[in-house]
């Protein structure tokens, strides 16, 4: 049998594909998407609360820079805290199962 190279795993995985799990490729495609969407949403708050911080602090005599600072810190806040929510909305009201049956979102 002769060996793909790395451009040909797609096709050859595409096409060793059974019936019974083409219907899954969605929903790991939706999962997938979701668990990099949060660790991409986590990662840019946490940066934006740090350049906020830094903002502020090092705005000390521009009150401008000061108040911009600290609306970047808010911001990022509620940022973190929508994002929590979703997840949490996502997580108590099942809604994984209701969409993706028999996958789960880390």
């Amino acid at each position: 049998m002769k060996k793909n190279g790395w451009w040909g795993l797609g096709l050859l995985a595409a096409s060793s594909v059974s019936a019974q799990n083409i219907e899954d490729i969605p929903c790991s495609v939706i999962v997938g998407l979701w668990d990099a969407l949060l660790a991409i949403g986590a990662a840019l708050i946490a940066l934006m609360f740090m350049y906020g911080a830094a903002k502020y602090a090092y705005g000390a005599d521009d009150p401008g820079g000061r108040k911009l600072g600290k609306n970047i810190i808010i911001h990022a806040i509620i940022g973190g805290l929508i994002l929590s929510l979703i997840e949490a909305l996502m997580t108590m009201f099942n809604l994984w199962s209701d969409l993706c049956p028999g996958m789960v979102a880390s």
